[in-house]
Order: structure tokens, then C-alpha cells, then sequence
């Protein structure tokens, strides 16, 4: 093209500089075509641009629609923002949404994403109610939940959980005399008799009294998918509770 470059000027601007001119002009394409149609004197400086009338109706628009295209592209915002500071512990949902103008007759485009931000302590009281109803669970306590397993292998669905970057889970008691010793806290994946992730065995010290914390670490490798967990209790011996 000898009057026109799609970004350097020549003998005429940039068809960019022209995009940018008049691509806010109402009806930018059919004001286009026409100047096409009729040529210009002094718009851009003193050089004149001769009429192309010669041309189809249909071939002006091509040309205008391919022109408005070279528009300089609006650069990017950088996304800054600022969350409130929450001291309670909960669920958080981090929405995200984006709306352009739309152009050139087409319609807007519209994302979204959404993101849940939970909280790392999940209590017994939410577990429950959670989870389906399982024979050997009960939750007991005022003030305090405490979610008690009875019998043997009594498992506790946890939930599904992202365990990307995510290596431990601990498990928080309040003692009580009559817990048993060496009971095994097993994680399994999948369903209650799933692949094992970790098991850890409870141990308490001597000099506990009731409602001390006492807690409990399993560790195990990252997963970077969403996983259903469940938590399996087996009791020494002839232990029940």
C-alpha cells in the first residue's frame, strides 16, 4: 500500500491513527466508506487523498471494517485491590467479574470467576452436619463440640478438599479421662475404605487433666486435585470408645 501502513505513516497516516481518530465518530464504518468514496483535503496535513468512488459499496466497508481493526490497543490495568481484614473464622467467596463495551456491533463479553477461601479449622459441629448420617458418631458437649466415634473402624466424611500445597491435617481433642490409648486416626481417599493417605496414632501424656488440648499431626504428600477425605477411627484392642 503506497499512501498507507498499518502503523507508520507514509504519504497519508497510519491506518492506527485513523482508527484511533475515528473509531468514537458515530456510525465510525459508514463515515469511513464515505471519505473513502469522496477523498479528503487537510484532515492530515496538505496532502490530498483522491476519491475512490469507483469502488463498491461493499469493498468501502471491507476497507473501513479493516482499518477500525488497526485500532491501538488500550493497555493493560494492572488489578490492585485490598481485602477487609476478617478475624472471624469461615468460608469466604472471592468473586471476580469483567464486562467490556462491546464494538462493532457485537455484543458484550461477560466472565466470571469465583474462588472459595476456607477457612484451615473445620469444627466437629460442621463436620456432622456435613456429613451423612453414620452409625457410631454422635456429637456431644455445650459449649465445646466434641464429635465422638464409637466402636471399631467408625469412619467421618471430611469433605471435599483441594489438597494442592496442603502436606498435613491435624486433629485438635479436648481430653477426657475415658479416651483410649493408641487409637489409630486413618485418612483415606475416596471413600471410607479408599486408598490410605496417612494414619497417626493418638498418645497422652500423664499429667493431662479434663479438657486439656491434646493434638494429633498426620502428614502426607500434596495432592493437586480436589479429593474426598475420610477420617477412620480404630480402637486398641477391646477398647470401645
Amino acid at each position: 500500500m503506497g499512501c498507507h501502513q498499518e502503523q507508520a505513516d507514509s504519504i497519508g497516516p497510519s491506518f492506527q491513527k485513523i482508527a484511533d481518530k475515528y473509531s468514537s465518530v458515530d456510525d465510525p464504518i459508514r463515515y469511513l466508506k464515505n471519505t473513502i468514496a469522496a477523498g479528503s483535503t487537510g484532515k492530515w496535513g496538505q496532502h490530498q487523498m483522491p476519491a475512490h468512488d469507483f469502488l463498491s459499496d461493499a469493498i468501502r466497508t471491507t476497507l473501513s471494517q479493516y482499518i477500525l481493526l488497526n485500532k491501538s490497543k488500550a493497555p493493560s490495568l494492572p488489578l490492585k485491590g485490598h481485602l477487609p481484614v476478617v478475624k472471624k473464622e469461615a468460608h469466604y467467596v472471592l468473586r471476580a467479574s469483567y464486562t467490556d463495551n462491546g464494538a462493532n456491533g457485537m455484543s458484550a463479553i461477560n466472565r466470571q470467576h469465583e474462588l472459595t477461601l476456607r477457612t484451615p479449622t473445620i469444627l466437629a459441629e460442621e463436620l456432622l452436619t456435613i456429613a451423612p448420617k453414620t452409625k457410631g458418631l454422635a456429637l456431644t458437649g455445650e459449649k465445646v463440640k466434641t464429635v465422638v466415634f464409637s466402636g471399631q473402624n467408625t469412619s467421618l466424611a471430611l469433605g471435599e478438599f483441594d489438597l494442592t500445597n496442603v502436606s498435613a491435617l491435624q486433629i485438635n481433642q479436648k481430653y477426657q479421662d475415658w479416651l483410649p490409648a493408641g487409637a489409630t486416626f486413618t485418612l483415606r481417599v475416596g471413600s471410607n475404605k479408599g486408598k490410605v493417605l496417612a494414619a497417626s496414632t493418638f498418645t497422652y501424656g500423664k499429667h493431662l487433666q479434663a479438657n486439656d488440648d491434646v493434638s494429633l499431626t498426620v502428614d502426607f504428600a500434596p495432592i493437586s486435585a480436589k479429593t474426598s477425605l475420610f477420617l477412620t477411627v480404630s480402637l486398641a484392642k477391646s477398647e470401645r470408645r
